[in-house]
This record gives C-alpha cells, sequence and structure tokens, in this order.
C-alpha cells in the first residue's frame, strides 16, 4: 500500500495499522474504535488482499484498489469519489450509502453486493457485473458513464423488483426486447403464485371429494370440474 507522489496524505498512523497489522487487528481497531473515521486518501491499494476489511465510514477518495480483492468488505458510507475500483472484487461487499463520484468501476464484480442507497454519480461502468444485487434503492444510476456493456443479472431485476432506470439499462446494454416486458415479469409475481397456489388447492379438493363419495355423487363432482 504505497501513497502516489503528489496526492494527498492519509493519515500515517491509519495507513501503518492496516498495511502492517493485517485485516484482522485493522477490524478489531476499529471495533474498539468506532469514533475514529480512518483517512486512507489517495493510497495505491492495487491488487491488494482487502476481504472483509472494515472501512465502513472510510475516506478513500483518490485511492487505487485496481484488481484489489475487496471481497465482503465493509465499505458502507465510505467516500469513494475518484477512487479506481477497476477489475475489483466487490462481490458481498457492503457499499450501503458509499459515495461512488467518479470511480472507475469497469471490470468490477459487484455480485451480491449490498447498494442500498449506494451513490453512482457519474461513475463509470463497462464489463461490470451487476449479479443477484438490488438496484432499486441505488442513487444516481442516470448519470453512470457506460465504456462497455455489463452484465445485469436477471436475479438483478427481480430482487430490484424491476425499479431501475430503463436508461441505465438500456446503455448497459440491456436487450430492448427485454426491457418491453420487464415490468409485467417483476410488478405481479406474487399474484401468478397465488392463482397457481389456488388451482392446486382446488383440484386437491376435488381429488379428495372423488375418492372418497359414492359411484352417484361422484359422477356429480365430476362433472362440476
Amino acid at each position: 500500500m504505497e501513497h502516489p507522489p503528489g496526492a494527498p496524505f492519509a493519515n500515517a498512523e491509519h495507513l501503518a495499522r492496516l498495511r502492517n497489522e493485517g485485516t484482522t487487528a485493522w477490524n478489531n481497531w476499529r471495533s474498539a474504535h468506532p469514533e475514529v473515521v480512518p483517512e486512507l486518501e489517495g493510497v495505491v491499494f492495487e491488487a491488494k488482499d482487502l476481504r472483509i476489511v472494515n472501512l465502513c465510514g472510510a475516506n478513500l477518495r483518490n485511492s487505487n484498489f485496481s484488481g484489489a480483492n475487496l471481497g465482503s468488505a465493509g465499505l458502507a458510507k465510505a467516500n469513494l469519489s475518484g477512487c479506481s475500483l477497476k477489475g475489483a472484487n466487490l462481490s458481498n461487499a457492503d457499499l450501503g450509502s458509499a459515495k461512488l463520484l467518479r470511480a472507475n468501476l469497469m471490470f468490477a464484480n459487484l455480485q451480491e453486493a449490498a447498494l442500498t442507497q449506494t451513490d453512482f454519480e457519474k461513475a463509470n461502468i463497462g464489463w461490470t457485473i451487476f449479479a443477484n444485487t438490488d438496484l432499486s434503492t441505488s442513487r444516481n444510476l442516470v448519470t453512470v458513464e457506460h465504456s462497455a456493456p455489463s452484465t445485469i443479472g436477471i436475479d438483478t431485476i427481480f430482487r430490484s423488483q424491476g425499479k431501475i432506470p430503463i436508461e441505465f439499462l438500456r446503455r448497459a446494454g440491456v436487450p430492448e426486447q427485454f426491457l418491453s416486458y420487464m415490468r409485467s415479469l417483476t410488478v405481479h409475481p406474487i399474484d401468478f403464485y397465488s392463482c397457481f397456489v389456488r388451482l392446486l388447492q382446488q383440484r386437491h379438493f376435488v381429488r379428495n371429494n372423488v375418492a372418497h363419495s359414492t359411484p352417484s355423487s361422484r359422477c356429480a363432482v365430476l362433472e362440476g370440474q
């Protein structure tokens, strides 16, 4: 974890703790000092293993996380403005209410990441993976810059209940044919399920009546199906 020349200086103590003591010790320190806001602006974390690290609420502006493994990391309410997250693994990471202003998310993996109220204002995506995530409350998706198509999983469409800006999906490469009936797939899935259950219950009721009826009454039941 280096500090590039000319970049704003990170807090030396915070950087040393994370660099020298490792993730477990860092997380324990964060738990013991919840009032401390980590100042790690402009640091190079390129290709570092930062799985499960607690960087919630941290100032990480303009830092370089290219190729870093941030799987299951805590990044809720972190300021990631201007960060390079190109090719980063963010699967299962908590990015709730994080700020990604002009962040580079190309080739990043956001599978199952928590994106509640995440601010994507003018972030750059392309070949980015949004699999099994809920984008329904993510902010400023319409301002995202698309350098290439991205993967938007159908599980993401369903988890978001279709509440994703059409323009975002279109520019991410989702086919127009799918966009045209996307809402019909997500608006009333419970209604269909309820109807299916009711139909099964009716059939079960009819079968029970047939099984326990006399021959004469059975004909009447069958005629009423």
